[in-house]
């Protein structure tokens, strides 16, 4: 896995649901800024993907890692949702 680029993609609350990065990625991890709690769904490719990651989380900063080899979008990773009021999430993907 070291070989292959991982890059990372920010995305706001407000911004509209959207494909974020490369076509087929993998999740490593997300990071995530909530001035409220928020919660955000990932899913695979599209708004009627399935679901890959749905998380509620607290105020503050939070920091998700996924282990071993990540969460495949062989889609790509569409943000679908992020609540809340001024929260962002920064993706980092493979």
């Amino acid at each position: 896995m070291a070989a292959n680029l991982v890059r990372a993609f920010n995305f706001s609350q407000g911004d509209t649901a959207a494909l974020v990065g490369p076509n087929r990625s993998r999740i490593l991890g997300v990071l995530v800024n909530a001035a409220a709690a928020c919660t955000f769904q990932l899913r695979n490719g599209t708004a009627a993907g399935d679901i890959l990651l749905d998380l509620t989380l607290p105020v503050g900063w939070n920091e998700v890692y996924i282990p071993a080899d990540g969460i495949l979008a062989s889609d790509g990773c569409f943000v679908a949702a992020l609540t809340g009021s001024s929260n962002e999430i920064t993706l980092i993907l493979e």
